[in-house]
């Protein structure tokens, strides 16, 4: 009853791919040559129903787009019915017309999901497949009426950062967070810059992944209407504010930092 809990995040995703990236990021801003990214390892609920709205909307080819390619055996030749998770996903996740584009693959390898691939850093946004969404647990036992996936979901009420983040950083990109409710807030309280002159991040107030899913794309719809060339012009103009992400990167991502902040505590 005596104990205070602290949390602070971990120094870990601000330079996870620093080296893996340092080319792009001593190249600065490049132009970009497509609207957006959308990648996503392994196939968990959200990260499915996003990418089958992709499809829905036809705006896939707009972007560079994967979504399941670390499990394979999820979306089987079969569709995924061998996991019988058919009644799932056709009612909730994707329509049917679409199971079988899953998973959507780039070609890549499992051992390959840190690398810089298939020039990640042309799109002008990066939408953020983050490893956690928030655990909200009215709202899951809601939609899967008291079933149990494991594979929906990580189940913690942190703001779990991952390098997933930084990555949008490095390459200069504009982010949209598919994430906890409240992350982007969390960004901007360690100091980030997340564009809300030009980015709507409205769905960070809504505790229902789903509906940020939809809200996400509908803003992107919005946003990929104007042409690449002219956001070019607007991302000239970016460039110092891209350029102070990267170096917050490098700052928070100093252990010295974090063990400096522990020694605070206990000393």
């Amino acid at each position: 009853d005596n104990v205070d809990i602290l949390h602070k995040t971990s120094c870990f995703a601000f330079n996870r791919l620093e080296y893996n990236y340092k080319s792009i990021i001593g190249k600065g801003l490049n132009p970009k040559t497509t609207h957006f990214v959308s990648l996503a390892r392994m196939p968990r609920s959200e990260r499915i129903y996003f990418t089958g709205k992709l499809l829905e909307k036809k705006i896939q080819d707009k972007g560079i787009v994967s979504c399941g390619w670390g499990d394979k055996d999820f979306f089987n030749s079969n569709g995924p019915y061998s996991h019988n998770n058919k009644e799932l996903i056709e009612e909730f996740l994707v329509k049917s017309e679409f199971i079988n584009k899953f998973p959507v693959d780039l070609g890549d390898d499992d051992d390959q999901q840190w690398d810089n691939l298939h020039n990640f850093e042309d799109a002008v946004f990066n939408i953020v497949m983050e490893s956690s969404t928030g655990y909200n647990e009215t709202c899951a036992e809601a939609v899967y009426q008291n079933k149990s996936y494991g594979w929906c979901r990580v189940n913690t009420d942190r703001y779990f950062l991952t390098e997933k983040t930084t990555k949008s950083f490095y390459c200069r990109q504009l982010p949209l967070f598919v994430a906890p409710a409240g992350y982007v807030e969390h960004l901007r309280k360690l100091g980030f810059d997340v564009f809300d002159d030009i980015l709507n991040h409205n769905y960070d107030k809504e505790d229902n992944i789903f509906a940020r899913c939809d809200m996400i794309i509908s803003h992107l719809e919005e946003l990929i209407v104007t042409p690449v060339d002219e956001w070019n012009n607007i991302l000239k103009h970016l460039k110092p504010r891209f350029d102070r992400n990267i170096e917050l990167c490098r700052k928070l991502g100093d252990s010295n930092r974090e063990i400096e902040w522990i020694n605070s505590l206990i000393i």
